[in-house]
């Protein structure tokens, strides 16, 4: 997988599919590294990544790539969204352990969220 330069649609850029998120082999190191941690019900693909439930298996531990996972997703084109579109965005591709809870304290800390709804 490769990142596309293609111009995304201004309206719902991640229900499109040319979207990419992180490569392959991004994930699949960083599955590598923190294999310890997988779920017992993991299968592998036949790119060799892990699956969990069908959904790509993506390590607690590996809070970089779910940062950028999550930024990704809350920062749309077309605005910031809440919780349930951000969780049913990254939920129909990755596995992520307790996603609620740090897509909750991701939009905690946005500060541009705070703003617009004039909050200090």
């Amino acid at each position: 997988m490769q990142t596309k330069l293609e111009k995304q649609p201004l309206l719902r850029p991640l229900d499109k599919d040319s979207f990419v998120w992180p490569t392959l082999n991004e994930i699949a190191a960083t599955q590598q590294v923190h294999e310890h941690d997988k779920p017992r019900d993991c299968t592998v693909d036949s790119d060799g990544i892990y699956r969990y439930n069908s959904r790509i298996w993506m390590p607690q531990a590996a809070s970089i790539i779910i940062q950028r996972l999550v930024i990704v997703v809350h920062c749309e084109p077309q605005g910031h969204c809440g919780e349930a579109v951000m969780l049913n965005h990254i939920k129909k591709i990755f596995s992520v352990k307790n996603m609620a809870q740090l897509a909750r304290r991701f939009l905690k800390r946005c500060l541009l969220c705070h703003h617009v709804k004039g909050e200090e």
